[in-house]
C-alpha cells in the first residue's frame, strides 16, 4: 500500500512520468518548462554549446551565476548539443521522439531548425506533441522590453510613476532576484516595477527607494537650483532634467517616509 506521503506526492506531481524536452532561451518558454517539471514532469533543456544566450543574463550571483537563469530552469536537467550541426539536430530529434507513451512531447520558442519542426518531428513520430511560444502571429520573436517600447505599455500606469516601468519578474518566490532585477533597472534610469505577486511589492519598494546619499544629493541640487543663472554642482551644469531628477528622488524617499 502507498503511504500518505508518497499520494500526497503524486497529487501534487500529477505529470511525474512524462519526458518533455525544452529548445528555448529567454522568459516565456523556460517557465514554462519549469512549471512543467513542478508539477512531476522530467524537463531536459537543450543548451547549445557554452550555453544559451540568456546564460550569463544579468543580475549575476556573487560566483557569477545568472539569477535570472537559475530563477527560471529550477528543477529541469540539461544537455549541451551543438545545435549547428546535423548531427546534433538529428539527437535532440532522437530525444524528443522517444521515450515510450510518456515521451514524445516538446516545447520552443523558435522554428529556426527545419528538422526540428513539428512537420519534420511528425514524420519521426506520428503522435508526437509539439508546443511552440512566438512573440508574434508571423512566428517573430519578441520580449518583455520590445514589446513594453511597442505597445506604450510603461505609459498606462495610474501610479503616478513615471515611465519607463521595469517589466516582472517571472520567479515569484525568488524575492532575491527582484531585488536585483530593480537595482539594475534602477542604474538604467527606471524608475518603477511592474510586481505579480503581493510578495514582491515591499521587496521592489524597497529596493527602488533612494539611498541617503541620492537623497542629500538631490536635496543639494534643489537648493542650488534656486538662484538665477547657470548653475554648477559639484562641478557639473545643473540644467532641468538634473532639477526634475532630483525632485522625483526627493519625492520618492518622502513616500517611503510617510508609508
Amino acid at each position: 500500500m502507498q503511504n500518505l506521503h508518497e499520494k500526497d506526492a503524486r497529487r501534487s506531481q500529477p505529470l511525474r512520468g512524462m519526458r518533455i524536452i525544452e529548445i528555448s532561451s529567454y522568459v516565456a518558454t523556460p517557465l514554462s518548462g519549469m512549471t512543467l517539471a513542478q508539477l512531476g514532469a522530467d524537463v531536459i533543456r537543450i543548451e547549445p554549446l557554452d550555453g544559451a544566450a540568456d546564460r550569463t543574463r544579468w543580475p549575476l550571483a556573487e560566483s557569477g551565476t545568472s539569477l535570472y537563469w537559475s530563477g527560471l530552469n529550477k528543477g529541469k536537467r540539461a544537455i549541451e548539443v551543438d545545435l549547428s550541426s546535423e548531427w546534433g539536430r538529428w539527437l535532440v530529434g532522437d530525444l524528443i521522439v522517444s521515450g515510450g507513451r510518456r515521451g514524445g512531447i516538446v516545447i520552443s520558442n523558435s522554428e529556426r531548425y527545419p528538422d526540428l519542426t513539428f512537420e519534420a518531428l511528425r514524420a519521426r513520430r506520428p503522435d508526437v506533441i509539439d508546443v511552440l511560444l512566438t512573440g508574434r502571429r508571423n512566428g517573430g520573436t519578441a520580449v518583455d522590453y520590445t514589446v513594453q517600447a511597442a505597445t506604450g505599455f510603461p505609459l498606462l500606469t495610474a501610479a503616478d510613476i513615471a515611465p519607463p516601468v521595469d517589466g516582472v519578474t517571472g520567479d515569484v518566490r525568488n524575492t532575491e532576484m527582484v531585488r536585483c532585477d530593480v537595482r539594475y533597472a534602477r542604474r538604467l534610469g527606471i524608475t518603477g516595477k511592474l510586481c505579480i505577486h503581493p510578495r514582491q511589492v515591499p521587496v521592489a519598494e524597497e529596493a527602488l527607494r533612494p539611498t541617503d546619499d541620492e537623497v542629500r544629493w538631490a536635496a543639494s541640487v534643489v537648493e542650488a537650483a534656486q538662484t538665477d543663472g547657470v548653475v554648477v554642482h559639484e562641478g557639473q551644469m545643473v540644467d532641468k532634467p538634473v532639477v526634475d531628477r532630483a525632485h522625483r528622488i526627493l519625492r520618492t524617499a518622502r513616500c517611503g517616509r510617510q508609508r
